[in-house]
């Protein structure tokens, strides 16, 4: 069933960056979303036990939480709709605010239209390239909406891990290794 499919890259598509990056002279960047899919807001009724710490706050401060439930108001890890909403959400967010295009047949591939910054998105991790001043704009416009931690951007010398990869920059080239972890 494709109900619940959220598309993925591939090596090849994160190759795509590395060769966008060394045909242009572009530098490279990499983004993680923190509790990526605690940015979505739910789209059904869903409600669940709060959790044991939460009970014994309130047994402690004299408050009876006995067959109290939570509605969820953002989407949970391990939902089965959770990861195709995640990535329906960025998708919306890198397109409407953030101004990329997305790639009709390699729907985990952005652009920004008219700027350098190409990105490829693999769930919660971007990685990504383009001039130093572009990938700073985009970065700085995606956190705005998206918890992030990012990294670059690197250039010729750098080492940087991006998905279990560890990536040496050189002026004409990309050494891919596993990485040390």
């Amino acid at each position: 069933s494709y109900e619940f499919f959220a598309p993925a890259t591939s090596s090849a598509t994160a190759r795509c960056i590395d060769v966008y990056a060394l045909e242009e002279v572009w530098h490279k960047f990499v983004f993680d979303a923190s509790a990526a899919f605690l940015h979505v807001p739910e789209q059904e009724y869903v409600v669940c036990d709060p959790p044991d710490e939460w009970k014994k706050q309130q047994a402690a401060a004299g408050m009876d939480s006995e067959g109290q439930l939570w509605v969820m108001m953002r989407t949970l890890y391990g939902r089965r709709p959770a990861a195709q909403a995640w990535k329906e959400w960025l998708a919306h967010d890198l397109c409407e605010r953030c101004g990329l295009e997305r790639d009709e047949a390699v729907p985990t591939l952005y652009r920004w239209p008219g700027r350098t910054v190409r990105v490829d998105v693999h769930s919660d991790d971007g990685h990504g390239c383009g001039t130093p001043e572009d990938i700073s704009e985009f970065l700085e416009t995606l956190g705005q909406n998206v918890l992030v931690k990012t990294g670059g951007p690197y250039g010729p010398g750098d080492t940087y891990s991006h998905l279990g990869r560890e990536r040496t920059l050189g002026a004409s080239t990309v050494v891919i290794r596993p990485a040390r972890k």
